[in-house]
């Protein structure tokens, strides 16, 4: 069977579901190869600091990937409201955001804002099915590089 691959925007649990439910019907196992990058760490890294705090505050039915997105998106929002001081101006966040480039939230990856990069984040985590369950896909280190991973950016904040 050939692999299946798709983004972190596509929701990766309910894809699976539905893949779940059409293999009754279909009568090959759906839910082998598939492959979804995410934008965040696998929500059973409880090594990570970010991870460890989200699963002590989200109960397990309402854990995931969005979830997880959204958690770390408010701590770096967090971040940088507490950056901008007590009355934080348009300006003052932006530049509060901006200041951030350096900054691991708890996830092992530093960001990488900037005032010409607005982009915090250049690095997702393979996920892949197994018995028609996502786990993760080990890390490699030494092998090749993303080849969008090593574009420049443009002062403007594009590629």
């Amino acid at each position: 069977m050939v692999p299946i691959a798709n983004v972190s925007f596509v929701n990766a649990q309910a894809m699976l579901e539905v893949l779940r439910e059409a293999t009754k019907t279909a009568k090959v196992d759906l839910t082998v190869n598939l492959i979804s990058s995410q934008v965040v760490p696998f929500l059973t890294d409880t090594h990570l600091p970010l991870v460890r705090a989200y699963r002590t505050h989200v109960s397990d039915a309402q854990t995931g990937f969005t979830s997880l997105e959204g958690w770390l998106n408010a701590v770096v929002v967090t971040e940088a409201l507490q950056r901008a001081g007590p009355n934080p101006s348009r300006e003052g966040f932006i530049k509060a955001m901006e200041s951030l480039g350096g900054w691991d939230p708890g996830i092992g990856s530093k960001l990488g804002f900037s005032p010409v990069v607005h982009q915090g984040l250049h690095k997702v985590w393979l996920t892949r099915t197994e018995r028609a369950e996502w786990v993760p896909e080990p890390e490699r280190t030494g092998g090749r590089t993303c080849p969008l991973c090593t574009l420049k950016t443009s002062p403007g904040g594009t590629r």
